[in-house]
């Protein structure tokens, strides 16, 4: 969002959303596309409390990002 409001303030520049083209690739998913987004849910699911145990003052933004990063790619 924040680089689409870059993006926006741009002289000479004119936005025209297509939300009709946008809209079947949203509500129309193939059992793949599906198999996917439930396989993120679990991995999701399974890092989140581990990412909660983590959390401690002082840890940086960057950190936490690099333990995301680590725990994803060990379940998924």
């Amino acid at each position: 969002l924040e680089q689409f409001n870059k993006w926006k303030k741009w002289k000479g520049i004119t936005w025209d959303p297509k939300p009709q083209l946008l809209a079947p690739l949203r509500t129309i998913k193939t059992t793949k596309e599906i198999e996917l987004i439930k396989k993120a849910c679990h991995i999701t699911a399974t890092c989140f409390p581990k990412l909660v145990k983590k959390l401690k003052e002082g840890i940086t933004e960057k950190e936490m990002a690099r333990q995301v990063e680590i725990l994803f790619l060990e379940h998924g």
